[in-house]
């Protein structure tokens, strides 16, 4: 999941002004398709994990996700940037020490 946020960061990078020009239509669908991903990553993860962390919206991923998935137009392209630029990040941070959580119970 980390790995689908730090790809979000690297269109972030890019710039606003990049994100939403006339040629900007790949990184806003990229960002859309990173969305569809990181939900499904999330769906993957142990339910008793998921209660541990529960500053992770869970239930407002999947929310999004479906939105996406099924091709709504109204989901607006800033709201996903917003999320991506004020959001994201910090979910990144809980998310690795997540994984680290996973895989010391796999090990």
């Amino acid at each position: 999941m980390a790995g689908f946020i730090d790809r979000a960061a690297e269109l972030v990078a890019l710039g606003e002004a990049r994100h939403f020009s006339e040629a900007g239509w790949i990184n806003r669908a990229a960002l859309k398709s990173l969305f569809i991903d990181l939900d499904s990553a999330a769906k993957k993860v142990p339910h008793d994990i998921r209660e541990r962390y529960p500053e992770v919206p869970w239930r407002e991923l999947s929310g999004v996700r479906n939105l996406l998935a099924h091709g709504y137009e109204s989901v607006q392209d800033r709201i996903l940037w917003n999320t991506a630029v004020r959001q994201l990040p910090a979910m990144g941070a809980v998310l690795e020490r997540a994984a680290d959580e996973i895989e010391g119970n796999l090990a």
